[in-house]
């Protein structure tokens, strides 16, 4: 039997998270043979390739790892990306005159990923929803955080859009004095003032007022340079006026990310941070299709992110732990002695609350995480207290130090 695979297909690079363009249609790929779950592998003309990775229906990928999409409802064309974990052009290091193909490793290779990742097509304003469910617009108040002072919802400039357009409008609602923009740079927020319908006008003013903070924050989470950009970016927040919003586009990825890197330092249970992060889902793609059992997706998203945040704690505690065993490699004079004469067994140490993967961890382990990723960031314990202050509702000091 002929192997399956494509010509040599031309390429280029989808900004601004370097997803490439395999420039042939979705039609045509899924004409010639090739089917949502299969195993492919990418080759590149500079010797670089892509192996044993996902076709895959939809727009969001499998974890970390690089998928090839085929979903015309999102792109035209075929292409690879990287949801969270970097970019796929400078990863294969390409130039625009390099080509590339696709061939078959291994039918239906990825049908279960297939089958969890599905989110059906984002709910319209056609549907009977509130401006709040439209904007994925909410109150950000687990833990410790002082109600109707921080509130989190889609871009209000995302084009003209009816979701914009209600976030724009819940801004004037709440009284909105500060913005931290996740996703997009200082040109892009200028470029709005063209392409953007006249509802985004109190939006631009706080622009022009130095209220806006635009970080244009990538879409993996686990660099540094990322955890600079947001830590900055949340202690420029603490030196201005309240009450703020946080956005990226849809309100779900970054925006989801950081409050619950928030909500965990301010110290809220694991159970407020997860029913935060599921809203979203339930605000953009409706109750999920086999009712009470979510999205699967939703699930391994936060769990990744969380993960990634008490990774941290664990960094900690195991160097804890190898100075603890390091210093109690010699028994104490007699204790062997004693414990034959009496038959018990030495106690045991402590379990750490992140040894136990039968339970989820606790607020104190969750707060501790939080503060090591914004020290992981750059900021001292000082700086991590204002914010901590500021979410707690205390008012800025604006111009003070940053």
């Amino acid at each position: 039997m002929r192997a399956l695979r494509t010509p040599e297909l031309p390429i280029r690079e989808i900004p601004p998270f370097g997803n490439i363009d395999l420039g042939i249609p979705v039609s045509r790929f899924l004409r010639m043979g090739f089917r949502p779950g299969d195993a492919v592998d990418v080759g590149f003309s500079n010797g670089f390739a892509f192996r044993n990775i996902p076709v895959f229906s939809g727009f969001y990928g499998a974890g970390h790892m690089p998928c090839l999409y085929a979903a015309s409802k999102f792109y035209p064309n075929v292409g690879i990306g990287c949801p969270v974990s970097g970019n796929p052009w400078h990863m294969a290091g390409l130039h625009p005159d390099d080509t590339a193909h696709v061939a078959l490793r291994r039918r239906r290779g990825f049908d279960q990923l297939e089958g969890r990742m599905q989110l059906p097509p984002l709910l319209g304003p056609a549907l009977a929803r509130t401006p709040q469910q439209n904007a994925n617009w909410r109150n950000l108040d687990a833990g410790t955080i002082a109600p109707e002072t921080f509130f989190r919802s889609c871009s209000p400039i995302r084009g003209d859009s009816p979701a914009a357009a209600s976030a724009c409008e819940l801004m004037q609602d709440t009284g909105i004095r500060s913005v931290l923009n996740l996703s997009d740079n200082p040109a892009l927020c200028q470029a709005r003032r063209k392409d953007g319908g006249a509802y985004i006008a109190p939006y631009l003013r706080l622009c022009d007022e130095g209220r806006v903070l635009p970080l244009h924050l990538g879409v993996d989470y686990r660099l540094q340079g990322n955890a600079r950009t947001l830590a900055h970016g949340l202690l420029w927040l603490a030196g201005q006026p309240m009450p703020a919003l946080i956005h990226c586009k849809l309100g779900m990825d970054r925006t989801g990310m950081v409050c619950a890197l928030l909500e965990m330092l301010m110290g809220a249970h694991y159970a407020e941070i997860e029913h935060d992060y599921r809203l979203s889902y339930l605000n953009l793609f409706g109750p999920p299709p086999r009712h009470g059992q979510g999205y699967p997706l939703c699930d391994l998203r936060f769990k990744e992110v969380l993960d990634f945040f008490l990774s941290f704690v664990r960094e900690t505690q195991d160097r804890e732990n190898a100075s603890l065993t390091h210093a109690n490699d010699a028994p104490a004079a007699g204790a062997e002695d004693d414990a034959a004469r009496t038959g018990i067994d030495a106690p045991e140490k402590p379990r750490s609350p992140l040894s136990d993967t039968r339970r989820h961890p606790d607020s104190e382990t969750l707060q501790q995480a939080a503060r090591a990723y914004l020290a992981f960031g750059g900021l001292d314990e000082g700086q991590i207290d204002r914010i901590a202050r500021m979410l707690a509702g205390e008012p800025a000091i604006e111009g003070s130090p940053r």
